[in-house]
């Protein structure tokens, strides 16, 4: 999280190196377009998204959401650069991209699973 002289903040995150900088396949730069330079089509060397906010709590909470998401988007591209292009297009159509919502009906999923995993065999503390 950085804060630009606007007073607004952006998440920042650089890409993996298996990624930044590199020539980016022509099947990546339409499913990837968030990551690729359109000027040069290689990859971005840092991701930057803007959190429109100045508010320090929602700041905060838009921070970890953003981090969720572009970790995901970071998993997805590695598995788009390292298949081919014939099987990413089938992998893409079988499985597309989480929405916001499914990945935090995801977490929510195995924060719940973990709670009741507790409560049933009890705190380690006791």
């Amino acid at each position: 999280m950085q804060r630009r002289p606007s007073g607004i903040y952006e998440f920042r995150r650089r890409l993996p190196q298996a990624l930044a900088g590199k020539p980016a396949p022509e099947h990546v730069k339409v499913q990837l377009s968030e990551l690729v330079n359109p000027t040069t089509g290689n990859f971005k060397l840092y991701l930057s998204v803007s959190l429109r906010t100045n508010d320090q709590k929602l700041v905060k909470r838009r921070d970890l959401d953003e981090a969720r998401r572009v970790s995901d988007l970071f998993g997805w591209g590695l598995k788009l650069v390292q298949s081919e292009p014939s099987k990413s297009a089938k992998a893409c159509s079988e499985n597309p991209m989480p929405s916001p919502e499914e990945i935090e009906a995801r977490f929510l999923r195995v924060l719940l699973e973990a709670d009741e995993k507790e409560r049933n065999e009890g705190d380690i503390r006791r």
